[in-house]
């Protein structure tokens, strides 16, 4: 998150001071085990040097945050925040490859560093050490409840792999339906919901309190990943790899909705070589559009059903949390292409 909002600078510098632990641990870890002289381990090395610099720890943060709503201590989620970095990283790697995504934020990919053969084989790595770092820990932090974290776990990678199944039926098509990404997002927003579930079990929250960090987690996910999807149009070389070889920004799906534009909006698209100047065309026309409004508005909505549905929890420390992350997150996708 970037934004000159106050809430969400704050959510922002929480999430930095919460996940750094973790983030870094990750990295250090990383680069420590994998150090002998093969392409594999080079290329873990590059994601851990490379790929998480400068990344906000969002993910480990959010366990850090939910562990401490209900009453847990923050410090105590360090091991499987770290844990949660590597699974989430094999995902992005995985990710990438499908995307055919040689760059991203201005860096090179691990794909598009070392090519898909080496970065499967290093997502497949770090998948696995996640996973034995997670179960590891479940077993030292909360014995009781590893079977479900490790079930959590195991359920949260099957809809990420999900996700990227459906993605990849549908790379390539400028014309789907705003409602067939919307399945793909609400599937990867297990992320967030799985991350915010796990750090309530491992603060020994109660069922109630689990089940409502878990929902606002969902939601959360769901608000970011459109957050994403916004900021992909601003991005032009984001944008170009979009279009080309993956499914199209949300907001572009939206826009196209309105015939007033669509037939000028697909044609931008399509036209080759996509140059810079047609994508920023493209950028302002699916931003001035009234269906982004209406876009806007569906998670407004989305966000404020989960506090109205919380009002009995209005006095709560634990909740306040909460509706703090959904606040910031819906600001902060009002200001986008707002100049």
């Amino acid at each position: 998150m970037d934004s000159n909002n106050e809430l969400v600078n704050a959510v922002t510098q929480t999430f930095q001071r919460k996940g750094i632990a973790a983030l870094e641990k990750a990295r250090s870890d990383l680069i420590s085990e994998f150090s002998d002289d093969n392409p594999v381990s080079e290329a873990i090395r590059y994601f851990s040097r490379v790929t998480l610099e400068g990344v906000l720890p969002v993910f480990p943060a959010l366990i850090a945050i939910s562990c401490e709503a209900v009453g847990g201590k923050a410090e105590n989620t360090v091991p499987i925040g770290s844990a949660m970095v590597c699974i989430t990283g094999a995902a992005d790697i995985h990710d990438d490859i499908i995307d055919n995504s040689t760059l991203k934020r201005f860096k090179r990919t691990v794909f598009g560093r070392f090519g898909k053969s080496i970065a499967l084989l290093a997502g497949d790595s770090l998948l696995t050490k996640g996973l034995v770092l997670a179960g590891q820990e479940c077993v030292r932090v909360s014995p009781t409840n590893h079977g479900i974290i490790t079930n959590l776990l195991a359920n949260g990678v099957f809809k990420i792999s999900c996700a990227q199944a459906l993605e990849s039926q549908m790379l390539g098509n400028l014309e789907l339906l705003p409602d067939q990404l919307f399945q793909i997002i609400r599937l990867k927003s297990v992320v967030t919901e799985l991350n915010m579930r796990i750090g309530a079990i491992i603060g020994n929250g109660k069922p109630a309190q689990i089940e409502t960090l878990a929902n606002v987690g969902r939601t959360f996910g769901i608000v970011s990943i459109v957050i994403d999807e916004m900021n992909d149009l601003l991005n032009l070389q984001e944008l170009r790899n979009r279009l080309t070889n993956e499914c199209p920004p949300l907001p572009f799906l939206y826009a196209i909705q309105d015939d007033s534009v669509r037939t000028e909006i697909i044609s931008l698209a399509r036209t080759k070589p996509l140059t810079n100047k047609n994508l920023e065309l493209i950028s302002k026309k699916v931003l001035c559009s009234k269906k982004i409004d209406a876009l806007r508005e569906q998670m407004r909505t989305l966000v404020n059903s989960e506090i109205s549905g919380n009002q009995s929890a209005e006095t709560e420390k634990w909740w306040q949390t909460s509706k703090t992350l959904l606040s910031a997150s819906i600001e902060y996708l009002n200001s986008i292409g707002i100049s």
